[in-house]
């Protein structure tokens, strides 16, 4: 019989397992950058529900190497396309179409 070992986060709420350390240690951190976000927004905007503050705030901390890459570089192009775990969505089903505006010209 093969022994496999799996890692887990006990943080994780989802107590998702990896094959590799390395993916659970980038899960680790992932929550780690949502529980930074979610105490930020909670003092940003303490009259929000905080059940959609802790889904935002997960939904960043899903996405913080693509919010790295804007923060860093300003890459549009990889916030806009960035999926959360797990998802496979058509990039038209991300993004909304924003009308050029009529220079009048």
């Amino acid at each position: 019989m093969a022994v496999k070992a799996l890692y887990v986060s006990d943080r994780d709420p989802k107590q998702m397992m990896f094959e590799k350390k390395a993916d659970a240690d980038a899960r680790d951190k992932d929550l780690s950058v949502a529980e930074a976000l979610d105490a930020f927004l909670r003092k940003q905007f303490p009259k929000a529900d905080e059940a959609l503050l802790e889904e935002i705030a997960y939904a960043l901390g899903d996405r913080r190497t693509a919010l790295a890459a804007l923060a860093h570089k300003l890459d549009l192009d990889a916030l806009e396309n960035a999926d959360a775990p797990g998802e496979k969505a058509s990039k038209a089903d991300n993004v909304t179409p924003i009308p050029k505006a009529d220079n009048g010209g």
